[in-house]
């Protein structure tokens, strides 16, 4: 009888370990399966580094120094997908942390000369749109320059991909562009 009874314990211990799914042995789905991703696993983090020379428009030969840094935090998540394609919801921060130095009044290009006119831009910035995993989104942000009485603004023409951020374009407007 025990021998019996031993035989039915390891035989339905058996039987209910082979009824278990084994994702192993499931078929290969070309489809991406719809899962919750950590929202950590998510998040680029990135610095655009600033090092250029910008012209203002109708200043005639003004040259400014720009240098400094952009850093950004890009976060994704998944948007509801349709039967197409998956969208993905981006929440991207821009922080622009940066001088501008009027090298035109010293004729010099150097930054730290003590009679260049240097501003600060210090800004930043919060966005949400959504983009496809092959797509891009073109982001445009205006940033304003601190102590100028000329009322400059920073304008940053930003492609944005799943991937992360880059930097397609600077200039300097006394306008606000968005």
């Amino acid at each position: 009888m025990k021998k019996a009874l031993l035989a039915f314990v390891i035989f339905s211990a058996l039987f209910l370990i082979g009824c278990n799914e084994n994702s192993i042995t499931d078929p290969v789905s070309s489809q991406s399966v719809n899962k919750l991703v950590k929202r950590d696993s998510n998040v680029i983090r990135g610095t655009i580094p600033l090092d250029r020379i910008l012209v203002l428009p109708g200043l005639g030969t003004n040259y400014f120094h720009l240098y400094g840094n952009i850093n950004y935090k890009e976060e994704l998540f998944n948007s509801k997908p349709s039967l197409a394609e998956l969208n993905y919801d981006v929440e991207l921060g821009i922080l622009v942390d940066a001088t501008l130095t009027n090298t035109t009044s010293t004729g010099s290009n150097d930054a730290n000369s003590d009679d260049a006119n240097t501003w600060t831009i210090y800004q930043e910035s919060q966005s949400k749109f959504y983009v496809s995993p092959e797509g891009v989104y073109i982001l445009k942000k205006s940033y304003p320059v601190r102590g100028t009485t000329e009322s400059l603004r920073l304008i940053c023409k930003f492609s944005a991909t799943t991937d992360g951020i880059g930097l397609i374009s600077t200039k300097l407007t006394t306008k606000d562009e968005r």
